[in-house]
């Protein structure tokens, strides 16, 4: 087999933005103008975010409301304004090497308060800050919330769950309004804290004393028009993924209930639709001449990331032409992808047949070749490496790994690839099958083992009922088990489910599923899951009568099970012919 190899030596370009400093100055006040208790803006890279890495630079706000900070050089990056009784926010931040100085200014959005919880929790120093034991507070007659404790500390840092509401809001912990003083968390959030005397302590809410309707909306402005159309861009797209996430779990929600009911899975309003407005409105920005080119690029970005959620562009109506535009103001090789690094590996796929691995790998060849964003090309020789090891060219999988781990060993992102495709691994063609005994769901207790499953072939396939890639091997799995099912061929599939009711429940309203059952407590924290080093579900594995592991993951999906299994039982052993 011809390979197409990756170009696996160090990427070497020019310097696209010349290295220079800029200072970012501007305010941080609340929506009426007013300073804030305490806030911060902190510097992250465009790709990046609270919560997603240690920033490039945090400042304290001044009592006035100003701040300056120091951008280490030209490129794109990512604004994060926290402040006390406030909810965190983001804005792009596009510096240019002419760029010496920019103004940019914040109002955050007050939190609303829920003033008749339910339920308080409260975390603090005296808990280590843990979610998992959040102290309950007692409800007092007044209507006020009580926690009291022993301590032996002078002061005492804390923050309350369940007390803001709205979108954003809920389960945050945050500071108790009118503290005496306030930390921040390192989270987006802040902590209160209060002088104490050693003995017991109190910390009590009081819901009636919060401020009511505060000034609604958020906004960051910039001192020249077409960053804020960028960051008017940025916001609709944050704004729709936040309402996206809504409908799908409202859309789980009915598809949950519509399976209990035993009903047909087959319900409308499917969430994707949420994004064709807004790729429409993107096309408008991208083809309107009289825009900012820089605007015109940052609409096809977005319109790339819309159609990310579209089986093809004719779902949302987006034309060819348009998609041919989008493209050519987004040249692989342009800084840009580092708003969204895995965004390439989808728009370079548009198109190509998902089935055509040869025809995918050569798309990601040449990603890999012009890409300048090292995540993107971490991610994409990432994809690259599965390939090659699902289309059984294990020297060009062995290969690439190599140079993955080596150059890029340090990012989380692909941590699960170098686990998954280590030569050294246990799980793989060749070797024997980890020793392993487990209890089946057969009503009797019956116990079976690498041992008592010697003697004939048998596919091992870790999954789950909440998993959907699973669920969709389905149709293919119950094919190949009708036909090779015999004294040759058994499936033991390992339930990664909660409890093994969730099973029982699909098995009489979805599939079947006539084969050896049992049942994963703890999923991939078990340590039968660990000594099968099960990364992601489905993990199916097929082991011949010696005990010996003869085929793995992609051979054992969709097509390809039934043609691997008939290559080793061979078609004149199925059994049920």
């Amino acid at each position: 087999m011809k390979k197409i190899a990756l170009i696996l030596g160090a990427f070497a370009f020019a310097p696209i933005l010349a290295m220079a400093q800029t200072t970012v100055s501007g305010t941080v006040q609340s929506a009426d103008e007013k300073p804030l208790e305490m806030a911060h803006v902190h510097l992250y890279p465009i790709g990046s975010g609270i919560g997603q890495g240690e920033p490039i630079e945090s400042v304290e706000v001044e009592a006035s409301g100003a701040y300056t900070l120091e951008v280490p050089k030209p490129g794109y990056y990512r604004l994060a304004f926290t402040a006390v009784d406030h909810q965190m926010m983001s804005a792009p931040l596009v510096v240019g090497e002419d760029d010496e100085a920019l103004t940019v200014n914040a109002r955050p959005e007050q939190f609303t308060y829920n003033m008749e919880p339910e339920q308080l929790l409260v975390i603090g120093d005296f808990n280590d800050f843990d979610f998992r034991n959040a102290a309950e507070m007692t409800r007092q007659k007044d209507g006020s919330w009580v926690y009291t404790f022993e301590t032996d500390q002078s002061e005492v840092h804390y923050q309350i769950i369940n007390l803001a509401t709205g979108p954003g809001g809920e389960g945050r912990s945050i500071n108790l309004p009118g503290s005496e003083r306030y930390a921040y968390d390192g989270g987006g959030d802040y902590r209160s804290i209060m002088k104490v005397r050693p003995g017991e302590v109190s910390i009590v809410v009081k819901p009636s004393a919060l401020p009511e309707n505060p000034m609604q909306g958020s906004i960051v402005i910039y001192d020249d028009e077409w960053r804020n159309q960028i960051y008017q861009m940025d916001h609709i797209y944050e704004m729709t993924m936040r309402d996206f996430r809504t409908e799908v779990a409202a859309y789980r929600v009915r598809m949950a209930k519509a399976e209990e009911a035993g009903e047909e899975v087959e319900i409308e309003g499917d969430p994707r639709i949420i994004w064709k407005d807004l790729a429409w409105m993107m096309v408008d920005f991208m083809t309107m001449e009289e825009y900012d080119p820089r605007v015109r690029q940052f609409a096809a970005l977005n319109l790339a990331r819309t159609l990310r959620y579209a089986d093809s562009p004719e779902d949302f109506e987006v034309s060819d032409e348009s998609v041919a535009t989008m493209r050519e103001m987004l040249p692989l090789e342009d800084p840009i992808w580092a708003i969204d690094p895995t965004l390439p590996l989808s728009v370079v796929t548009m198109g190509v047949d998902p089935k055509d691995e040869k025809a995918i790998e050569k798309v990601f060849v040449d990603l890999y070749e012009k890409s300048t964003v090292r995540e993107t090309r971490a991610l994409v020789l990432a994809q690259a490496t599965m390939i090659a090891n699902s289309m059984g060219d294990t020297e060009l999988a062995v290969e690439r790994w190599k140079v993955l781990k080596g150059e890029y060993g340090d990012m989380q992102m692909v941590s699960y690839y170098i686990e998954r495709f280590d030569p050294t691994r246990v799980i793989q063609v060749g070797n024997p099958v980890p020793a392993f005994e487990v209890t089946l769901e057969d009503g009797n207790g019956t116990v079976v083992t690498n041992e008592t499953m010697k003697g004939q072939y048998y596919l091992i396939d870790f999954w789950a009922t909440w998993c959907g890639p699973c669920v969709g091997e389905m149709p293919e799995l119950h094919q190949a088990y009708k036909k090779f099912a015999g004294p040759n061929f058994e499936v033991l599939s390992l339930s990664f489910d909660s409890s093994f009711d969730k099973v029982t429940v699909f098995q009489e309203k979805r599939y079947p599923m006539p084969w050896l059952h049992t049942f994963v407590e703890g999923g991939f924290k078990n340590d039968l899951s660990q000594r099968f080093e099960v990364r992601g579900i489905p993990k199916p594995i097929l082991v011949n009568p010696e005990g010996i592991i003869v085929a793995i993951e992609g051979d054992l999906r969709g097509e390809r099970l039934a043609r691997t299994l008939a290559r080793f039982l061979g078609d004149e052993q199925a059994s049920n012919q």
